[in-house]
């Protein structure tokens, strides 16, 4: 299955840059492409198309949500 996100974060002391979390997607049995990816000081947002199983792909969804992601 394949499924197109957009994926924003607003943070302003984060811990880890938002690239660290959104690369996690190997855990979760994916494969994940970026096909726009906009960084910013306080600001940063991603379209990614994900591949994989449909419930591997919503976990990877739970777990950016969980990270503070607005999946959009």
């Amino acid at each position: 299955m394949e499924r197109i996100i957009k994926v924003s974060i607003f943070e302003f002391a984060i811990m880890w840059a938002s690239s660290f979390y959104i690369n996690k997607y190997s855990d979760f049995d994916l494969k994940c492409d970026v096909l726009s990816r906009n960084l910013g000081v306080l600001f940063d947002s991603y379209v990614l198309r994900l591949n994989g199983k449909p419930e591997n792909i919503q976990l990877y969804i739970d777990y950016l949500k969980a990270e503070n992601f607005r999946i959009h």
